[in-house]
């Protein structure tokens, strides 16, 4: 493994190549990645079980309220040496996650080490937010997010932000690269990590072989949460729940869609899908994904030609959400928070973040279809 390295380093050795003066700020990964194990299935496994160790780390609460009087938590590490004006980060977790996720403790703390100020969302109705909302949240929330990117802006005055989402968080993101908050907002970069882009094609792949299996992890969590929050606040949104979905199509049919104002499930996914949000970003984005993940098929990617502004890193192993590597010159074997940090550092020397109706450059921006 490597040597530990500042996040915002003068000479470059980010593992990101400095943004091209005549690009809009984006750069190649110089990091191979080699995936420590095969299959996706496996790989998505092992990381879950190892990262279940990943300590928490204290972090202070910070609400946001929502236009329609529902609230969120964001939960806020700050680094002892952090001054205004410095680096920040808002993360968002995934289908059934919340702040604690192993990836977002992890992530975080690697950031806040590296003099990132940190915020870990918990998603409408999740986490230390979940009786603080009647409604839940869904890939379609990105009012929610930028509500909290507003927030953020407000404390953290010019400072610039970053946006990483996992998963269901990384649709979020690449909808957020797409429609940018307000002007007031310096958002200069995002990560999207596992995005399931075609939502259609995610939901077929849960229905057979096993995906079913992870399908019904997810209706598990999910509905009995959402009965604890029923039993301890009365006003909580059910849908059309009236027992345990069957699957989470089910589910999405059920109560996503009608509590978030669709008429069918079909018209909920299509809203979902981002695969137009991958063609159209205008902030700088950087999207990690794996062929083997057993949750969000590759050709959503392949089948798609991303906006100058996105630079997509399609691995050929890494599960979903894993990416343990083997032989790398990282400091530990998470390929994808390295890349991330690396990512965030490349942006910092970016002259100007991207705001609604504000565009970069045009230029030639490294993209990656395939492998390094």
């Amino acid at each position: 493994m490597g040597t530990l390295q500042p996040l915002f380093s003068s000479t470059g050795q980010n593992g990101f190549q400095r943004p091209s003066s005549s690009g809009p700020g984006l750069c190649e990964a110089q990091e191979a990645y080699r995936p420590l194990i095969r299959g996706g299935h496996l790989h998505t496994v092992l990381a879950y079980a190892v990262a279940q160790w990943q300590r928490r780390v204290p972090a202070r609460r910070r609400r946001v309220v929502l236009a329609d009087g529902d609230q969120l938590v964001l939960h806020e590490q700050c680094p002892a040496a952090w001054r205004p004006g410095g680096p920040v980060a808002l993360l968002l977790h995934g289908l059934a996650g919340c702040h604690q996720s192993s990836y977002m403790v992890r992530v975080a703390r690697k950031l806040v080490r590296r003099g990132v100020r940190v915020y870990r969302m918990d998603l409408r109705g999740a986490g230390a937010g979940a009786l603080l909302a009647r409604g839940g949240y869904s890939c379609v929330c990105l009012p929610d997010v930028h509500a909290a990117l507003v927030q953020v802006a407000h404390w953290c005055a010019e400072s610039p932000i970053h946006l990483v989402g996992f998963s269901l968080g990384g649709n979020l993101a690449l909808k957020c690269a797409a429609s940018p908050p307000a002007a007031s907002v310096p958002l200069r970069s995002v990560v999207s990590v596992c995005p399931p882009v075609d939502t259609e094609r995610s939901s077929r792949c849960l229905a057979r072989g096993l995906g079913r299996l992870y399908d019904r992890h997810f209706v598990r969590c999910l509905y009995r949460r959402l009965l604890w929050r029923r039993r301890r606040r009365p006003d909580v949104l059910m849908g059309k729940l009236e027992r345990m979905p069957r699957s989470l199509r089910e589910f999405d049919a059920r109560w996503t869609a009608p509590v978030w104002g669709f008429r069918t499930v079909e018209d909920y996914y299509q809203a979902a899908d981002t695969r137009g949000d991958l063609q159209r970003a205008v902030v700088p984005t950087l999207v990690l994904a794996a062929q083997d993940d057993p949750l969000v098929p590759p050709e959503g990617f392949l089948e798609t030609t991303p906006s100058p502004h996105v630079v997509l890193k399609l691995v050929p192993g890494g599960g979903h959400l894993g990416f343990l590597a083997r032989g790398s010159r990282d400091p530990d074997r998470w390929w994808m928070d390295w890349r991330i940090l690396e990512w965030i550092a490349a942006a910092a020397d970016s002259p100007e973040p991207c705001s609604a109706g504000a565009h970069w450059p045009s230029g030639n921006a490294a993209r990656n279809g395939h492998a390094d």
